[in-house]
């Protein structure tokens, strides 16, 4: 190693003196390969083939959560001549939010799939963006044939206006919130 800052040692919770230039890296993989950073496995191999990986001369990106819980996502980047940068940053957060999304989306989906109600999530241009099940039974569409499509398609002709001035209110930022109601045609040209 030529060089490493304290972010460095904090991120991979390394001894101070681990960065110590002129340090083999072999050094810093072996510790983190006893620890069990790298997976199960035998800890020399384990540490040389992260050696070999990182000095492969090819620009990499790889994210791992530390046996502590913490997201890192470790980028390398070849320097001309010889060997490497290496950039570590915490994506814990990052991770944590994803995850949070994720649970929302399926509960989402388990109450939506599950609902007699039609549950339907559109952009603001008026697209389905996902429609549930419900609607086979209620509305006579599939699902799948309504996503993609703008609602406004489905509207019965003099409702139009009012489904207009409802999605164009939340468009503009006017509201945050709008309840429209409005005759749908169904599948069978019934509303």
């Amino acid at each position: 190693m030529l060089a490493a800052n304290r972010r460095y040692a904090e991120l991979l919770d390394l001894p101070d003196d681990m960065l110590r230039p002129g340090l083999p890296y072999l050094e810093v993989a072996r510790l983190l390969a006893r620890r069990g950073e790298f997976g199960p496995g035998a800890p020399e191999a384990l540490a040389q083939e992260r050696l070999a990986f990182s000095s492969a001369g090819r620009h990499h990106r790889l994210s791992r959560i530390r046996p502590n819980g913490r997201g890192l996502e470790i980028t390398g980047r070849p320097l001309p001549g010889g060997g490497w940068v290496t950039t570590i940053s915490d994506i814990t957060e990052r991770l944590l939010r994803e995850r949070r999304l994720a649970e929302s989306e399926a509960s989402f989906r388990l109450l939506n799939e599950n609902s007699g109600d039609v549950v339907a999530r559109l952009g603001l241009a008026g697209d389905f963006r996902y429609v549930s099940p419900a609607a086979l039974r209620v509305l006579g569409w599939p699902p799948e044939q309504l996503n993609g499509q703008l609602l406004h398609r489905f509207v019965v002709a003099e409702d139009a206006a009012w489904l207009a001035s409802g999605l164009g209110a939340l468009a503009s930022g006017e509201t945050e919130e709008a309840t429209i109601t409005f005759r749908f045609r169904r599948a069978d040209d019934s509303e």
